[in-house]
């Protein structure tokens, strides 16, 4: 394979696998540094040296629906290039308020009410994932001004940038994956977000007793499902957790968890099959 770097593209049928960030986290997992995501499809590079044929492999054995489609082997000017043109500005806008999420050679943009600056890399949640975007348009409805809030599964920390600029006290951005925790750090330093508190752990490692205004939640179905008990023992009385990661099939599920522990259903936004749901806990 010719070239300093390796490219593999990967047809994915359940797009969920990468909203979720497990694909990319797997295939980090045996060597690739970086993805893009586009049109069903996944492309995953790494330096021509870390290239292991039998650690794909074992990827794409370990889920169903993958499909290799490519493996070329690139320059370095090529690569950049390549992943510069594949990320595009994100603008979200809800209620007069706009929101910019851009990379850092994004010079040239039209100006907004909030600019984020995102340099995607391995973490999940740069706004170009629809789910991402969709909870995003969800706090642009909220009055977060003084609040307390919680980003579960926080991945590059954009949502909690985010509350931070509506006017957050306080947000605790928590991921499991060390690369995200990392991720949010430097984001948050990038962006000033100097009210967002970057934490590396799961659900067992929320703040003992914390208890927020808004928790946001972008993850799997079952996660959700499976933690909505201690989501919501987070919440304050009237407060809201926004969740999405799975599909408007499954909202009817995500309902029946939280009605089971206590809360109602709110707003929901469905885009592209997705969808990002607000759950109320009303006392």
């Amino acid at each position: 394979m010719a070239g300093e770097y390796a490219k593999v593209s990967i047809g994915v049928s359940d797009w969920n696998l990468v909203e979720t960030g497990v694909l990319p986290q797997a295939l980090v997992d045996v060597g690739f540094e970086s993805t893009v995501e586009s049109d069903g499809v996944l492309e995953a590079y790494c330096a021509r040296g870390a290239y292991s044929p039998e650690g794909l492999e074992g990827v794409l054995a370990s889920f169903e629906g993958l499909n290799l489609l490519e493996e070329v082997g690139i320059d370095g000017q090529n690569w950049n290039a390549a992943w510069e043109a594949s990320v595009q500005p994100i603008r979200i806008a809800r209620n007069g308020v706009t929101v910019l999420v851009r990379a850092s050679f994004h010079t040239d943009c039209e100006p907004a009410t909030h600019e984020i600056v995102i340099d995607p890399k391995m973490a999940f949640g740069t706004g170009h994932h629809a789910t991402t975007a969709q909870v995003a348009e969800l706090m642009l409805g909220l009055d977060l001004e003084g609040c307390e809030c919680l980003d579960m599964g926080c991945g590059t920390g954009l949502l909690a940038i985010l509350a931070d600029r509506l006017g957050a006290k306080s947000v605790d951005a928590l991921d499991i994956d060390p690369w995200s925790f990392e991720s949010t750090e430097e984001n948050c330093a990038t962006n000033g977000a100097q009210g967002v508190r970057p934490l590396l752990g799961g659900f067992d490692d929320i703040p003992q007793g914390a208890r927020y205004d808004y928790i946001f939640a972008n993850m799997t179905r079952n996660l959700l499902v499976d933690n909505m008990d201690v989501l919501s023992g987070h919440l304050k009385p009237g407060g809201a957790l926004l969740v999405s990661g799975f599909y408007s099939q499954d909202l009817e599920d995500i309902h029946d968890a939280a009605g089971a522990v206590g809360l109602s259903a709110g707003e929901s936004v469905v885009r592209n099959d997705w969808v990002a749901a607000q759950l109320l806990k009303t006392s």
